[in-house]
């Protein structure tokens, strides 16, 4: 069988905002200082992120969806940034604070809320699954797994998770799975012997008599989401996250783990959008990051701007622009060689 454990390096960026921020009110200012340590002098920022830009900068200022494409701003410098928020609770060690909470609400509309709305009903869905999916024994030694009927591949809701079965429930020899009990809501299913020893060789014990709640063993299971309903606004985003949403849930911080997978798809069309206006001898800076948000916490109001990933330009020896890609830690190096303050 098999290893099931996701493979969080090569699917889901990473970002710790431990490596270095900066408030808020300075952010504007330091990442136009990068501007200019790269000899572009920007007279124009294209922010993509919660509107209106809670950054100040010097000239104007363009807000765009986070989800939308660059616009066509014509010739001269540009200053790009995008930034996702993310609530952040220090006294806890954790991004995203408790089960439920986060910076969405039903009444907010704009795209990154939903996007991570979604995320957020799918986590609680997913919490629920780890405390109701039971893997026990029965008094012969036999190995069984029990889950609700709703969870069953094929049952559920929009948005609910699924566990489809084959391979992970016995079979009886004539095309079907061995059925071991119903009661009310929950049904069992007798444990495949692949599994069971799968299970058992990471550390899993079977008792007689006993079950357990499968816990953060739930991802070694096939789990996957029921569509959300056609023209839920969720459904877009679904389509974007579907492909890593497992991982990003059984994920350590799967709030931050979301937003960094979202924040790392923009980022691959911003590069894009900087490498073109290279080749047309345009300097372009484009800068992502998070901003972690603290109010509400302890009556704390402090806003912070994480700096990620940067795409800088840089001309060569004959005149020619190219156009370097600057990671967290580098590029909070960078930044900090820049403004003292952040030293």
């Amino acid at each position: 069988m098999n290893d099931r454990v996701p493979p969080f390096a090569a699917l889901i960026p990473k970002c710790n905002p431990g490596l270095g921020s900066m408030p808020l009110e300075d952010a504007g200012e330091v990442l136009q200082q990068l501007a200019l340590s790269c000899h572009a002098d920007p007279a124009k920022m294209i922010w993509q992120g919660e509107m209106p830009c809670p950054i100040s900068f010097s000239g104007s200022v363009e807000s765009v969806g986070f989800f939308d494409r660059l616009p066509d701003t014509g010739d001269g410098d540009l200053l790009a940034v995008m930034a996702l928020p993310l609530a952040y609770q220090p006294s806890w060690g954790c991004y995203g604070g408790l089960p439920g909470q986060y910076l969405y609400s039903p009444g907010q509309t704009d795209l990154p809320s939903v996007a991570m709305g979604y995320v957020e009903r799918c986590l609680q869905s997913y919490e629920y699954a780890k405390r109701h999916v039971h893997l026990g024994m029965d008094e012969s030694g036999e190995c069984y797994l029990s889950l609700p009927r709703h969870l069953v591949a094929g049952q559920g809701q929009p948005g609910d998770p699924q566990l489809a079965l084959q391979g992970i429930a016995g079979e009886d020899g004539r095309g079907g799975l061995v059925q071991v009990f119903a009661s009310g809501p929950f049904i069992a299913y007798r444990l495949s012997r692949t599994l069971r020893e799968f299970l058992e060789g990471r550390g899993w014990r079977f008792r007689p008599g006993l079950s357990s709640a499968i816990g953060k063993d739930l991802r070694h299971l096939p789990l996957s989401f029921c569509p959300p309903a056609a023209g839920e606004d969720a459904s877009p985003y679904a389509a974007i996250l579907d492909p890593v949403l497992t991982e990003i849930l059984a994920s350590e911080t799967p709030r931050l783990a979301a937003t960094c997978y979202l924040l790392d798809r923009n980022f691959r069309r911003l590069a894009e959008a900087v490498e073109d206006a290279a080749n047309r001898g345009r300097m372009v800076v484009g800068v992502a990051g998070l901003l972690l948000d603290m109010h509400g916490f302890q009556r704390r109001g402090e806003r912070l701007f994480v700096p990620w990933r940067a795409l800088v330009p840089e001309r060569d020896d004959v005149g020619q622009v190219r156009t370097a890609c600057l990671r967290q830690g580098a590029l909070f190096r960078h930044l900090a060689e820049l403004s003292p303050a952040m030293a």
